[in-house]
């Protein structure tokens, strides 16, 4: 089962995701990301979920998990710019799946 992507968890360019679309759901002392959370490469790679029955929500916004939910891309003429996919989630909770299959991601 794929693991609760959070704060401060990092996708796969590196960059690490801020939690601003929920502020009440914690998964190990992390706030839970959720869709449109973006990463801290400029304020972009706004996530997505699309992996799963996706029927998990917080405050009406789907959960994100770290395998197989996806991100745009950063901000166009950012410093550090990368295509979607590279801005991926990683990182996740080892304690706390999600969905069905195995668990992805690194830490």
């Amino acid at each position: 089962m794929p693991g609760a992507h959070r704060d401060t968890d990092v996708r796969f360019c590196g960059a690490e995701t801020k939690v601003t679309g929920q502020n009440a759901v914690l998964v190990d002392g992390l706030l839970w990301a959720v869709e449109g959370d973006k990463d801290n490469h400029c304020d972009g790679g706004a996530l997505s979920a699309v992996y799963g029955s996706m029927c998990v929500e917080i405050g009406g916004k789907k959960v994100i998990c770290a395998m197989g939910d996806t991100a745009g891309s950063d901000k166009q003429f950012c410093y550090i710019e990368h295509p979607a996919g590279s801005t991926n989630p990683l990182g996740h909770s080892y304690n706390v799946l999600v969905y069905g299959g195995a668990a992805g991601g690194g830490r």
